[in-house]
């Protein structure tokens, strides 16, 4: 839809970081013709457009094997020839695609060639949306460095579709409320890595799927930079629960006026997403059950003039902890002789 936004959020992390509802809602980017965007709630009714055997096909399959699993997912393709096409064909088509629908957050592709992924990850980095990609080089995540781009290796990548499959487990799952690490994944096989080369693979930004004690799970839940899927989810929540919160705020008052009143009313909202991010599990808490939140209103006094004569209100700050995840542990005991 257009942007019609008064509202600007902006979140920045001391880690190397939609306004859309859509958190669980995967997209696949088809390449093998014109394809208006269209949503499917099962298989069945993909297939009636995609035919079994087809990229468009097996990857709507991949997200819908999993348990839990969307409710939805959307496809939207063009007609683009790898090695033909001008490759910026995709962010053009994207970027047409988001003034009209821009209610989805994961984006897949049918394409996993090197130019391609190049693409949609310089395209994805501009945008509050996350881009899953995968390989069959585990050398190849060290060429992207992006919180915004997750590329899972896999053997079978190609036609088993894992990114599709770690879409499909992960998005329907509350924002805040799980990692994406140790996830068993229906119709995806593990690799067979060793050690060094697994710790190789996470520190160069990629993930794969492996049998650890007998359960099968996805390695990690990094996108390419090292930064955790989870919290960047979390904070794009975040960006469009506020933005939301305070475009209800504008238009459910006769006014806000430019007072202290005003930027109470204002502060309030704030609040209260940082509150619903604490109970989402999104925003950490202290010993006594408080988030841990903090919300600092501008001055007024030192709010430059010609914001006033523009009726925007800037420097509202606040500052949160994320709750993070546990991905390994360190347990020290005492076993005594008897």
């Amino acid at each position: 839809m257009p942007n019609y936004s008064d509202v600007t959020v902006t979140i920045t992390s001391t880690r190397p970081a939609v306004t859309q509802i859509g958190f669980g809602v995967p997209l696949i980017f088809s390449t093998s013709g014109a394809h208006d965007y269209k949503e499917y709630n099962r298989l069945s009714e993909v297939e009636v457009d995609f035919a079994q055997g087809t990229p468009e096909y097996a990857m709507a399959q991949a997200i819908f094997a999993q348990d839990p699993a969307p409710e939805k997912i959307a496809i939207y393709g063009i007609a683009y020839a790898s090695g033909t096409d001008p490759v910026t064909d995709l962010s053009d088509a994207l970027n047409t695609l988001v003034k009209s629908h821009n209610d989805w957050y994961f984006l897949l592709c049918t394409e996993s060639g090197a130019a391609e992924i190049a693409e949609l990850d310089s395209w994805v980095s501009g945008t509050n949306k996350m881009f899953f990609t995968r390989t069959t080089n585990q050398a190849d995540p060290v060429n992207y460095n992006s919180e915004r781009t997750v590329m899972f290796f896999g053997t079978n990548a190609d036609t088993e579709y894992p990114d599709a499959a770690w879409v499909g487990r992960c998005a329907p799952e509350p924002v805040g409320r799980i990692t994406w690490k140790y996830k068993t994944l229906e119709g995806i096989s593990t690799e067979a890595i060793s050690v060094d080369d697994l710790e190789t693979l996470h520190d160069n930004g990629g993930v794969t799927y492996i049998n650890k004690f007998g359960t099968p799970q996805t390695s990690e839940g990094i996108a390419t930079n090292g930064s955790y899927i989870d919290v960047t989810r979390s904070k794009d929540w975040i960006v469009a629960e506020m933005t939301k919160q305070v475009h209800e705020l504008l238009f459910s008052v006769p006014k806000i006026p430019y007072t202290l009143d005003g930027v109470a009313m204002v502060v309030d909202r704030v609040k209260r997403v940082l509150e619903l991010a604490v109970d989402q599990g999104i925003i950490d808490k202290d010993a006594d059950g408080n988030g841990l939140w903090t919300v600092v209103p501008p001055s007024l006094d030192e709010i430059d003039a010609a914001k006033k004569e523009q009726r925007i209100l800037p420097g509202v700050y606040f500052e949160a902890t994320p709750t993070g995840a546990v991905h390994g542990m360190e347990i020290t005991g005492v076993v005594f002789a008897s």
